[in-house]
């Protein structure tokens, strides 16, 4: 029986580089700077398709498009050859790229370069080009004696040869980690790689008989006979199909076949056929094993891949197919903000969708996002209409709307049901999570439409009926002003709008909420009333700790004679400031002795005048005064018989007390009029501002 290793034959790298000088070999004469793969019968083809080689580049026509090879080159080469008069295409492997990025970056950094590899390799001669400074390596031992001449502070990048053994690499880290405490580690083995010695390993402690398939040059080739030799007592190490010894394939025996990362598929299908007409007892003819370890992809199928590598441009697979997968970083994930080193790691299973394969160019574009789009799909269809609330982000704004991405499932929000008023952008809300219920379905078009309004009033609800359960006078809460109006502010509390009147704001005069806060504004507030019927709560930021109040009465009692400012005029007498923030009330019939018509005829706003203070209502905090009384009676002869005036109070925000009786009938009658009025207008206010809460 016969099994071939999945991730036999050409990585990623070498198929990308090899496809590159075919191409550029259809378009005219193009010449490789070194060998692009280690294979020489993958060199002869190229060679008939009219790639030239060269070692030096150097050597090359002024006209001749240079192929860099999968290796890279030192950064020196590497700008030369872009500097010069012909074209240039460069077939570095990404993998390798990104090692001389790393080794660019450890230069600029003054850190030392520690690489983990075979120093006569083009890889490796290639890497240490980009940098100053640097070590080379290929084991722990090596590594140990190395190190003892570097001092343990010293700033160390560590990286390895893309065919690196792993388990080689491992022991090497463990050595860096003893020795230093300044180390940036990079696994930088190619994922390809690891995958096809993994397997190889498996394959071989399975099988009687492990057929590796490579060139004699091929580095990767080597270390799997190697690896493959510590498990199975008979390797074959092969070229090609001509090379195999058939006599020790023979009888009923378990055939394990692998091939290095510069191995053809075509010189692994010679290898197995050979071996299958050859068998005796053979299970299972070439094309069913081939069937089984090679896949055929259609653009539209849904199969498993291994991730291979991760680049900075895209995330490499290996498919099991003659095509090697790869995924754009735009469609490794629903969640746009999502890294692709977050959701895949090099080794990992996953499902893919086939978006398009491209026998040409030997690649197959897949996507991962359409995969978890197509699960989510079916998630987002049931929540039309069932009220249930879903989350994701926004990545597109039209002329009507937004468009928001659900799992990876498109839901256009139009702007009246976005949450955004009337005529303002909606470009804010670009790139931000939102949660939003599906309210419509649109088959035919496969479009669903969402309504953020609708899961943001849904919230609401919740939270109002669960914070009217618990809410008590007393409460205090940090909430949002939303809105505002002539006598007041209404503020968020989480859940429920409380209204806080204009005196309620603070303790100081102010005529308008405008005067002390703005809409967006977060305020402290305390529940001072609730109305569990109207869903009516009444909120103060006044401290209670701070009532003007208290401090009067500290202050001053009844019969106290007090220096007083003035404040307002009105018609039935003058209200004057005792203490900041508390006012009492001058009854026009106690300013002075004698009958005056208006307070304005002896005050002014702003004068200072000595009062006694009369009477003090301390439920209501009302404060009556009066000039009269601190002045000295008028003789005799100018005695007014006329009955005594009435004395009136006024509380902190100005409501009139008014007596009831009066000593002389008819001013009585016109003062309890007038008194009538102004309690009328007040009360009439206040309902109005009631109604409007």
């Amino acid at each position: 029986m016969i099994t071939v290793a999945k991730s036999a034959g050409f990585c990623f790298g070498v198929h990308r580089a090899v496809e590159k000088a075919l191409e550029t070999a259809r378009n005219g004469h193009c010449i490789t700077v070194g060998s692009i793969v280690h294979n020489r019968s993958v060199m002869a083809k190229l060679r008939e398709q009219g790639v030239g080689y060269i070692n030096d580049w150097r050597d090359a026509p002024p006209e001749a498009t240079l192929i860099i090879r999968s290796h890279g080159l030192p950064r020196s080469e590497w700008e030369a050859i872009h500097a010069r008069p012909g074209k240039t295409v460069d077939a570095t492997c990404p993998c390798v790229a990104r090692m001389h990025k790393l080794a660019t970056e450890s230069m600029e950094s003054k850190r030392f370069l520690v690489v983990i590899g075979n120093k006569n390799h083009p890889e490796i001669r290639g890497v240490i080009g980009w940098c100053d400074g640097n070590i080379i390596v290929e084991n722990d031992m090596e590594l140990t004696e190395k190190l003892q001449k570097i001092s343990p502070e010293t700033p160390i990048t560590v990286m390895a040869q893309t065919t690196t053994v792993r388990a080689n690499w491992e022991k090497c880290v463990k050595t860096l980690k003893k020795h230093c405490t300044n180390v940036e580690m990079f696994d930088t083995i190619c994922g390809a790689t690891d995958m096809r010695q993994r397997e190889s390993v498996e394959l071989a402690a399975d099988c009687d008989v492990m057929v590796v398939v490579g060139d004699r040059t091929s580095a990767n080739t080597e270390k799997l006979v190697a690896l493959c030799c510590q498990l199975c007592d008979d390797v074959i190490w092969v070229e090609n199909a001509a090379q195999l010894p058939l006599h020790r394939i023979t009888g009923e025996k378990r055939i394990g076949v692998t091939a290095g990362a510069s191995t053809p598929m075509e010189s692994i299908e010679e290898v197995v056929t050979a071996m299958t007409e050859e068998m005796i007892n053979v299970n299972e003819g070439f094309e069913e094993l081939l069937e089984q370890s090679i896949k055929t992809l259609s653009t539209g199928d849904r199969v498993m891949a291994t991730v291979v590598a991760i680049t900075p441009n895209e995330v490499q697979l290996e498919l099991g197919a003659k095509h090697a997968g790869y995924i754009p970083l735009d469609e490794v994930s629903s969640d746009p903000k999502a890294k692709p080193e977050e959701v895949l790691s090099p080794g990992q299973e996953v499902e893919v969708f086939i978006v398009h394969v491209s026998d040409n160019e030997g690649v197959v574009l897949c996507s991962r996002k359409k995969i978890e789009t197509l699960e989510h799909y079916d998630v987002v269809h049931e929540a039309v209409n069932a009220g249930v609330t879903l989350e994701g982000t926004v990545v597109e704004e039209n002329n009507g709307g937004i468009v928001v991405s659900v799992r990876g499932v498109r839901v256009f929000v139009p702007a009246s049901l976005s949450g955004v008023p009337r005529n303002a952008s909606l470009s804010d809300l670009m790139n931000k999570t939102v949660k939003l219920q599906i309210i419509e379905y649109n088959e035919r078009r496969r479009r669903f439409v969402g309504s953020i309004r609708a899961a943001n009033n849904h919230a609401r609800a919740e939270a109002e009926a669960k914070i009217w359960k618990t809410l008590a006078v007393g409460d205090e809460f940090e909430g949002t002003v939303k809105s505002m109006t002539v006598y007041g502010a209404f503020v968020d509390i989480g859940g429920i709008d409380g209204m806080v009147h204009v005196s309620e704001l603070t303790w100081d005069r102010i005529h308008k909420p405008e005067d002390f806060c703005k809409i967006g504004d977060k305020l402290k507030v305390r529940v001072i009333k609730l109305d569990p019927e109207r869903k009516k709560v009444s909120l103060s930021v006044k401290d209670p700790s701070h009532d003007p109040w208290d401090k009067f009465i500290e202050t001053y009692k009844v019969n106290d004679v007090a220096p007083v400012t003035i404040m307002r005029m009105t018609a039935f007498g003058a209200f004057a400031e005792l203490t900041p923030r508390v006012d009492g009330l001058i009854h026009i019939s106690e300013i002075a002795h004698e009958r005056i018509a208006r307070a304005s005829d002896v005050l002014k706003v702003g004068q200072v005048v000595d009062v006694r203070i009369l009477h003090i209502d301390h439920e209501q905090h009302k404060v009556s005064l009066s000039i009269r009384a601190t002045l000295e009676p008028p003789s005799a002869e100018k005695v007014d018989n006329s009955p005594d005036e009435v004395v009136a109070s006024v509380d902190v925000e100005g409501r009139v007390d008014v007596p009831q009786e009066f000593v002389d009938a008819k001013q009585a009658q016109e003062t309890a009029d007038e008194m009538e009025s102004v309690i009328k207008n007040v009360e009439k206010a206040e309902t109005e501002e009631t109604n409007e809460e």
